[in-house]
């Protein structure tokens, strides 16, 4: 959804929202690279859980700016809005930290559960994302054959966005409030 919602809700260039496309991409990637081993330097759980719960409130913050301002935004506040959105990918290697904590015997099963999930929610994000844009296409604008969604379409669908962050900050919240020894206790299956 990225080069189309910046061609064509904020009315920027191919070459310009292509940009902010490869710079989100890449600060996303960088922070899923430094996130894990940056959080490692907690020594406690609990500080480390209230770290990715933080960085789902930068990607929070992010995606609500993009749907209060659907339309031409200045280049500032989108770059400001995609840097928050793509801080908050250091949360999945955070993820892997909390995994580590866990028993050795345990770690497929941790892995997997994470992976599950944190690739789970983003495949039905995107779905959904792309259901609600459908849904408000009106079947008037096409360019070259693709679909033109209105600033209100992308605005609609961001809420999906919004309604993955939510979820992730709440899971993060809910590990905060558990004492230390519960956060890296054994797993019984």
């Amino acid at each position: 959804w990225g080069e189309p919602y910046f061609h064509q809700s904020q009315g920027l260039s191919s070459t310009t929202a292509s940009g902010l496309s490869t710079m989100f991409v890449a600060v996303f990637s960088v922070c899923v690279m430094m996130g894990g081993p940056l959080c490692a330097r907690f020594r406690t759980m609990r500080i480390r859980c209230f770290i990715l719960a933080s960085l789902g409130v930068f990607g929070l913050v992010g995606m609500f700016v993009l749907i209060v301002f659907p339309q031409h935004l200045p280049l500032a506040a989108l770059v400001g809005a995609l840097l928050g959105v793509g801080f908050s990918g250091a949360g999945i290697s955070i993820v892997w930290i909390l995994i580590v904590a866990q028993p050795s015997a345990h770690h497929g099963l941790c892995n997997g559960a994470a992976n599950a999930t944190t690739i789970g929610l983003v495949a039905v994000t995107q779905a959904i994302v792309g259901a609600i844009l459908d849904a408000n296409w009106h079947g008037d604008r096409l360019s070259n054959g693709a679909r033109v969604y209105s600033p209100h379409a992308f605005r609609y669908a961001f809420v999906a966005l919004v309604a993955s962050f939510t979820i992730a900050i709440l899971c993060a919240l809910s590990l905060v409030f558990l004492n230390e020894k519960a956060l890296t206790r054994r797993i019984k299956i």
